[in-house]
């Protein structure tokens, strides 16, 4: 999983995505109450509207597998299947957790567009 991919175009510096990545990951979390609440009372409409929220935000964070996530989650919304969306409310609320664990991870990073990705540990801290 690659959390953040920086390109020789973009002008971020190394530490500012991961710390935004773990902002990000914390709003979620102290969210998920409400996108389950949203699943059980089969509210379409809000569910939808955090899934492409979602999908974008952590997109343009770097955050690629709860971006897909929250596509899926979406796409399911659009079929109204009720099995699919609880399970990819499991699958992101998973997923938010994990990330949000302090215990350093091996992740692949590209700093620059012509390089290869290098291994790295990281931590996110609350």
């Amino acid at each position: 999983m690659t959390l953040m991919a920086l390109t020789t175009e973009q002008k971020a510096v190394e530490h500012e995505m991961p710390g935004l990545a773990g902002c990000y990951l914390r709003f979620c979390a102290e969210r998920l109450g409400h996108l389950e609440e949203y699943i059980a009372r089969h509210d379409i409409r809000s569910i939808s509207r955090i899934a492409h929220a979602l999908s974008g935000n952590a997109k343009r964070i770097g955050l690629s597998e709860l971006s897909s996530l929250g596509r899926q989650l979406e796409e399911y919304c659009l079929g109204k299947d009720w099995e699919a969306i609880d399970s990819a409310y499991r699958a992101i609320a998973e997923t938010v957790v994990t990330l949000c664990e302090t215990r350093p991870r091996r992740v692949s990073v590209l700093f620059e567009a012509d390089a290869a990705p290098e291994e790295v540990d990281v931590t996110l801290t609350n």
